[in-house]
């Protein structure tokens, strides 16, 4: 949108990213300061993003989106995989916990697998006669 700096925040940060992509990036060609530019070594306008993710949508057969559903895919796909909203967090670059569960959207088969844990543990300690419950009702009086 023609703001070249830090972020809304105030605040660069520094993003691990994977060997994978570090090639990746390392093999484009370079006319400027920027990895991602037009042939004049400019920095790639908002729309011109915006117009390749929706051509891409189309070429696959998909549902166009914008860009900012790729922050959302990307937090939720990690909270799926069972990384901490305080990593989450870090990698989006919020400033608050609050900001990072709007983004997180944990699917029912998340929450389900959740509960099945509790599951397990409780037939943990039956089977080794224990009662966990009793332990935590104790804690609670």
């Amino acid at each position: 949108r023609g703001i070249i700096g830090t972020p809304k925040n105030g605040r660069s940060r520094r993003l691990p990213i994977t060997p994978e992509v570090a090639a990746a990036l390392d093999a484009l060609p370079r006319i400027g300061n920027f990895v991602f530019c037009q042939s004049d070594g400019s920095p790639v306008t908002y729309g011109m993003t915006y117009n390749a993710l929706r051509r891409a949508c189309e070429r696959a057969g998909l549902r166009s989106i914008g860009l900012h559903t790729l922050r959302h895919t990307f937090a939720s796909q990690l909270a799926c995989e069972g990384i901490s909203l305080a990593a989450i967090k870090d990698l989006l670059g919020h400033a608050s916990i609050t900001m990072t569960m709007r983004y997180a959207h944990l699917s029912s088969d998340i929450l389900r697998d959740a509960v099945v844990v509790l599951e397990r543990a409780e037939q943990r300690a039956v089977e080794s006669g224990q009662s966990w419950l009793d332990d935590d009702l104790s804690v609670a009086r």
